[in-house]
């Protein structure tokens, strides 16, 4: 099984911690982890990100590196400026700058897009004025540590009728966008769908979870995912927003 674990932490920097882990699915068959974190901050704006490429789809990998990097790249950038927008016009430019990355991957390849498929889901933090902005297209699920408590903040899209991805068509209408003040809000924290699943137990977040989350160990977390034994690969990024 493959682990691939990145910490970034500073004295003056936010501390950003993710781990990526191949599934058992993938190492039997002897494919490649086909989830991707990516993270950036400058200038007081930090940007975490996660995408879960679509297993049937042959370039998945690459198609989740592009979408993570794209979302991340335009967050860092134009995070402010689409704050200034409506959210289902912040879902639509989103989507947009996405495909074009991905478009542009698939011209280059002489493949269709659709090859490169993928879940995203991202979250901007301006530590300057406090302003947050997350979102959310597929089964990815994201968690906010809040005031010493942990909830959901933006859960996966309902997939009864299929998961929406980043090539599915009109998928800026399920794309969730959520915007806050992060006053209270201590941590954020992105899972794909391959590790949120081993945090609840009948539809209830585990005790040890829990504690986890609201201590802010997130080395323990790494160890306990590392040892879920997951059959989907499982990862995660988290945020710690405590000055």
């Amino acid at each position: 099984m493959g682990i691939f674990v990145h910490i970034l932490s500073s004295r003056k920097k936010l501390n950003i911690t993710s781990l990526s882990m191949t599934g058992a699915y993938h190492t039997g068959i002897n494919k490649e982890n086909q989830d991707s974190v990516y993270h950036a901050d400058k200038n007081g704006v930090y940007v975490i990100s996660l995408a879960d490429g679509v297993s049937e789809c042959s370039e998945a990998r690459c198609g989740a590196e592009t979408a993570s990097s794209a979302i991340t790249n335009l967050l860092l950038n134009k995070g402010n400026y689409l704050l200034g927008f409506e959210k289902n016009k912040i879902a639509e430019m989103t989507l947009s700058h996405i495909k074009a990355e991905l478009e542009y991957r698939a011209v280059s390849d002489d493949k269709d897009i659709k090859e490169y498929s993928s879940t995203v889901a991202g979250v901007f933090y301006d530590r300057k004025t406090e302003t947050l902005l997350s979102i959310n297209l597929g089964d990815s699920m994201i968690i906010a540590v809040e005031n010493g408590c942990c909830r959901i903040f933006s859960m996966p899209s309902d997939s009864t009728m299929g998961c929406c991805v980043t090539t599915t068509h009109n998928a800026e209408k399920d794309l969730s966008v959520n915007i806050v003040n992060a006053s209270g809000i201590e941590a954020m924290i992105i899972f794909s769908d391959g590790a949120w699943k081993h945090l609840f137990e009948r539809n209830r977040l585990k005790s040890e979870i829990i504690h986890i989350f609201e201590n802010q160990e997130y080395d323990r977390l790494k160890k306990y995912l590392s040892e879920s034994n997951s059959f989907d690969d499982c990862s995660f990024i988290a945020l710690d927003m405590r000055k």
